[in-house]
């Protein structure tokens, strides 16, 4: 799926800035920061205000095209990938991974409350730093 036909799917308007991040996200499925977008953005010559790339981080997230993910203290990163699934963290080297959740995972939501989205995490160390 292109940029555009995934703000289209979404509903949103399609500026050239808000295709340069969904390219971008798209592309780097690391659970980016806005910094990050910015500055890889910025590595690859587009011409776009930090400002602006926050303003469309928000505007995905609000219209359910992009999940804001609150994995360490203080750091929002963002994750394209809406199926559902979970994210380890590694404690050392703090490498985001995508973990698959098995289908019939439940949980006893209290009565009246009404999920909108969850996150699941898990930390530790990943294969590579448990080799260490």
């Amino acid at each position: 799926m292109t940029a555009r036909e995934y703000l289209d799917k979404h509903h949103i308007q399609w500026t050239q800035e808000r295709l340069q991040v969904v390219d971008y996200l798209m592309a780097h499925l690391t659970h980016p920061t806005a910094d990050e977008v910015y500055q890889g953005l910025m590595q690859s010559g587009a011409d776009i205000s930090r400002a602006t790339i926050f303003n469309t981080l928000n505007t995905l997230c609000e219209k359910q095209a992009l999940y804001a993910l609150q994995i360490e203290d203080g750091v929002t990163r963002y994750d394209i990938i809406l199926d559902p699934h979970a994210h380890f963290r590694c404690e050392r080297c703090g490498k985001i991974v995508d973990i698959t959740m098995k289908r019939n995972a439940s949980f006893e939501i209290p009565a009246g409350f009404r999920p909108k989205h969850s996150d699941y995490f898990l930390t530790g160390l990943c294969d590579e730093c448990a080799m260490q």
